[in-house]
């Protein structure tokens, strides 16, 4: 977020910086390194995604693993990634 001069206390940008992770091809250069670690974008898994032939693809592990996933597990890992970044949910604005 510094890198891309978003004000890290701004709810909104912390939740539009953890949907772009999510969703987009990121690149964020390691502090104190030489280094670019390059983040691909989640994709839903379309291939046996109710676990039928193997229920590991059930699992949040799994999506974490192989960067694909269940489309209910994208939401979980969102949530996740939300609350450890001490965000509110946008999502949750919708429940009301």
């Amino acid at each position: 977020m510094l890198e891309n001069k978003i004000n890290p206390n701004d709810n909104f940008a912390k939740n539009l910086t953890i949907f772009n992770y999510m969703s987009d091809t990121v690149q964020v250069k390691l502090s104190g390194q030489e280094k670019i670690l390059t983040h691909y974008p989640i994709k839903y898994d379309f291939e046996d995604y109710m676990g039928n032939d193997n229920w590991s693809n059930m699992f949040v592990s799994k999506l974490m693993a192989t960067n694909s996933g269940q489309c209910h597990y994208y939401a979980i890992v969102l949530f996740n990634s939300c609350t450890r970044n001490r965000s509110k949910i946008i999502f949750d604005l919708f429940s009301k």
